[in-house]
């Protein structure tokens, strides 16, 4: 199963494709966003993810570096949160 997670300064909504036709989503719920409680945002998407999952994707505000991986402000909306580094590149 593959989940898509929203995640805004509000809300953090997820949903996963409807089989037969990916292009639709069926909405698995909502929750408020824990944007001061960093462990309290990571129990907030475990309790949107359904049981065998085994891909996610994430829709966040904010800028993705040129290397893809790295998205500067996630510490700054998260307060707690250590900042994220980018992971090197395979075969780099």
């Amino acid at each position: 199963m593959i989940c898509a997670f929203d995640i805004g300064g509000s809300k953090i909504a997820a949903a996963t494709p409807i089989s037969g036709d990916p292009a639709r989503l069926k909405p698995l719920g909502e929750v408020p966003t824990p944007t001061q409680d960093f462990d309290g945002f990571c129990a907030a998407l475990a309790a949107l993810l359904p049981a065998g999952t085994h891909r996610a994707g994430v829709s966040i505000a904010g800028v993705i570096g040129p290397e893809g991986d790295v998205v500067p402000d996630l510490a700054e909306r998260l307060p707690g949160q250590q900042p994220l580094h980018p992971r090197p590149r395979a075969g780099a």
